[in-house]
């Protein structure tokens, strides 16, 4: 198959809003002003259940100084982000995406945001940010990436944050549907040459499964022990990660972290 940032340049290219939120009417060919302010409302309202969530488990947040939106597509929630922090860095894979996102970020007339590639993030310092976010998006990521990039998000929290982190890890479609989607994901061409014949315009978004095990012990490792969930269904059951990040590391949670 393409890589990630093949597949995510294409979708930006013909389908950016579609790419982040899956529903018909966010297609290019139907997205109107009153689409796209829906488009907008629901992240904000996803920020809003973010919000009310972290500060029930964990107590007031106050106006975090500075946040991450790790897949921040077109600013769907860095935007509503950047209302509530002092200052938010949206990261996402493909450029395309990142354009859009600051013609958006213009729009709204924001000023205390950056916009990274994943490159730049990977390489960026840790401990940098006092909360950390990406949701809908990991799902797309194939999992020895998607851990990798969970591990640098936790190294990135400044010990006393907060975060959450949104994964899949069952897919309850039927099985022919299933073996479909398997297909399409992991043989080159498939879906393209299929949706020629159809003339079929959606892109194809690929679906991955993670071992909650394993996230479990990156969390731990990494001093993110007081944890709580929230189950999702986006056609792949998973869940919304609420966590906070100890002060201190244990010797545990450090020997832990070394075999990981």
């Amino acid at each position: 198959m393409a890589n990630g940032k093949e597949i995510w340049e294409e979708i930006a290219a013909r389908e950016a809003y579609f790419g982040v939120a899956t529903y018909d009417k966010y297609l290019a060919g139907g997205l109107d002003e009153k689409a796209k302010a829906e488009f907008f409302e629901s992240g904000r309202e996803h920020v809003d259940l973010v919000f009310t969530e972290l500060e029930s488990a964990f107590g007031s947040l106050g106006k975090p100084t500075k946040a991450l939106d790790y897949g921040c597509g077109v600013g769907r929630v860095l935007l509503p982000l950047a209302e509530r922090c002092g200052s938010v860095v949206g990261v996402d894979i493909s450029a395309g995406m990142l354009e859009e996102c600051r013609r958006n970020i213009d729009v709204a007339g924001l000023e205390a945001f950056e916009l990274r590639t994943d490159q730049e993030f990977v390489a960026g310092k840790d401990a940098e940010f006092d909360l950390v976010h990406t949701y809908i998006v990991l799902q797309h990521v194939e999992p020895l990436i998607g851990y990798r990039i969970i591990e640098k998000m936790l190294k990135s929290l400044k010990p006393g944050g907060v975060g959450m982190i949104h994964l899949t890890h069952t897919d309850v479609a039927p099985i022919f549907k299933r073996l479909r989607s398997r297909v399409y994901r992991d043989i080159p061409f498939a879906h393209r040459v299929l949706s020629l014949v159809k003339r079929e315009k959606r892109p194809f978004i690929p679906m991955y499964s993670y071992d909650m095990g394993r996230v479990a012990k990156l969390l731990e490792s990494n001093g993110c022990l007081n944890k709580i969930s929230i189950p999702t269904d986006h056609g792949y059951s998973g869940e919304m990660i609420f966590f906070s990040k100890n002060t201190t590391l244990t010797e545990t949670s450090l020997a832990m972290s070394e075999r990981l």
